[in-house]
């Protein structure tokens, strides 16, 4: 990276690590998106037993963050100005789902929070928001990466 490599106590350099959150994405991003739900599953012992399979946009959108957490000891002027237009775009929608609600909460619930079915609604329309919003913020930092060369391969092979 820009100014060297920095070595981290685990052996692996800052470049390690973001090439690995990124490979990450990459493979959350390569499934179908959806939201989570139950489901009943038979264990070996022919015992029923409930399974929540995980929100496959939640899981693309916390890596995204964490992608971004991890980078942003590095960010240019650039990255700083869409970094805080995306947390103001995060607070806005989520501070209109809230408004949006029955609930008198802070933060946003899980889905069988709510009751309403219009609330259900509007939950899965912030999730969506909040999905292209975090499609935008993976392309703005990879094109951080790409500005200062983070990228690049040295060696012969790749």
């Amino acid at each position: 990276m820009q100014g060297g490599e920095m070595e981290l106590g685990g052996g692996g350099s800052f470049k390690d690590i973001v090439l690995e959150q990124l490979r990450r994405i990459a493979k959350v991003s390569t499934v179908e998106f959806r939201g989570g739900f139950y489901t009943t599953v038979t264990d070996r012992e022919g015992h029923a037993r409930e399974l929540y399979v995980e929100d496959t946009r939640e899981v693309f959108n916390n890596s995204v963050y964490v992608f971004a957490s991890i980078l942003l000891c590095k960010f240019d002027d650039e990255m700083k100005a869409c970094w805080e237009k995306y947390k103001e775009d995060i607070k806005i929608m989520t501070d209109e789902f809230l408004k949006f609600t029955k609930m008198d909460d802070k933060v946003v619930l899980g889905e069988a929070y709510y009751e309403d079915k219009n609330e259900k609604i509007a939950l899965e329309t912030l999730k969506q928001k909040k999905l292209e919003a975090n499609r935008k913020l993976l392309i703005d930092l990879t094109e951080l990466l790409g500005r200062h060369d983070w990228l690049e391969i040295t060696g012969g092979t790749y």
